[in-house]
């Protein structure tokens, strides 16, 4: 069963991407698991594993991409989608240092 963690500041997006997510899989098993911030789904992705991570760029304290660097030093392998709902057009450089691009 694909097992996926969420990771992003706003409840309602993680509500709603969670919903979605199952909405898509219907009829076949799926896990998601929601974090809230960067440190908590840190803490998340290190006690279990995921196949895939969705991970939103602007969060306080830790941003997502500071968020993917620290992960891609132990599982620079699992899959990740980052998301945001703002323009993060400058944030390019650092995507694609990271290889999200």
């Amino acid at each position: 069963m694909p097992h996926i963690l969420l990771i992003d500041d706003d409840r309602d997006c993680l509500t709603a991407l969670s919903n979605r997510l199952r909405f898509a899989f219907r009829g076949r098993s799926l896990c998601v698991d929601m974090a809230d911030s960067a440190a908590t789904g840190l803490i998340a992705f290190r006690a279990t594993h995921y196949d895939a991570l969705i991970v939103d760029v602007l969060m306080p304290g830790t941003n997502g991409f500071k968020f993917v660097e620290q992960l891609q030093r132990t599982r620079p392998d699992v899959p990740i989608i980052m998301i945001s709902e703002w323009d993060v057009k400058s944030s390019e450089e650092w995507a694609d240092r990271l290889g999200l691009v």
